[in-house]
């Protein structure tokens, strides 16, 4: 009997201390559970405090190179601007250049056509003073009259000076305002 008790009394132990085992074994598997999620919890707390911490870190990063981005966008606008406006200016002068050779050549060719029209006036006067002065010499040819025309620049700078002079036969010369537009002296008869 007492064997019996005895081995009653083991299996009750071991049946208590298998079941204080087991509910031992339950807290640690549980505590356990616990802290892996603690530390799960942890992870990742610290993962996207970290992932934040570097995306931080990128949009400065990021920041700070548009901005150097721009900057330099800046300078190269201005750089082109400035060439731009350099080429425009210049490309103006040359305009201006060009027009003002173009009205130098245009008052030249028309200074041109002037002094020929002048001319050509000035000879038609000139030939039609001829003409009269030898109508005018033929007409007192009887009287055997000497005229003498007289160049003076000084009295009129285009054309000559207006002085008739006549030798009257008796040796005296009188003069009378007549145009006169050949140079040197010539005597007609």
């Amino acid at each position: 009997i007492g064997a019996s008790i005895l081995n009653q009394e083991e299996k009750y132990q071991e049946a208590v201390l298998k079941e204080s085992i087991e509910k031992a074994e339950a807290k640690v598997w549980e505590k356990a559970k616990e802290l892996q999620e603690q530390a799960v919890d942890k992870a990742l707390q610290d993962a996207q405090a970290r992932h934040a911490f570097e995306i931080r870190v990128l949009e400065e990063q990021h920041k700070r190179d548009l901005k150097a981005v721009e900057e330099k966008a800046k300078i190269q606008m201005f750089q082109n601007m400035d060439e731009e406006l350099k080429r425009e200016h210049s490309a103006a002068e040359q305009r201006m250049v060009h027009r003002i050779q173009r009205l130098m050549m245009e008052c030249h060719r028309e200074k041109l056509e002037a002094v020929k029209k002048a001319r050509e006036e000035e000879r038609e006067i000139v030939q039609k003073a001829v003409e009269e002065q030898k109508r005018y010499a033929r007409e007192h040819e009887p009287h055997e009259q000497h005229i003498l025309y007289h160049f003076n620049s000084s009295s009129h700078p285009k054309i000559g000076s207006k002085c008739f002079q006549e030798r009257a036969p008796n040796g005296e010369i009188s003069s009378t305002d007549v145009p006169c537009f050949l140079t040197g002296t010539v005597r007609l008869r």
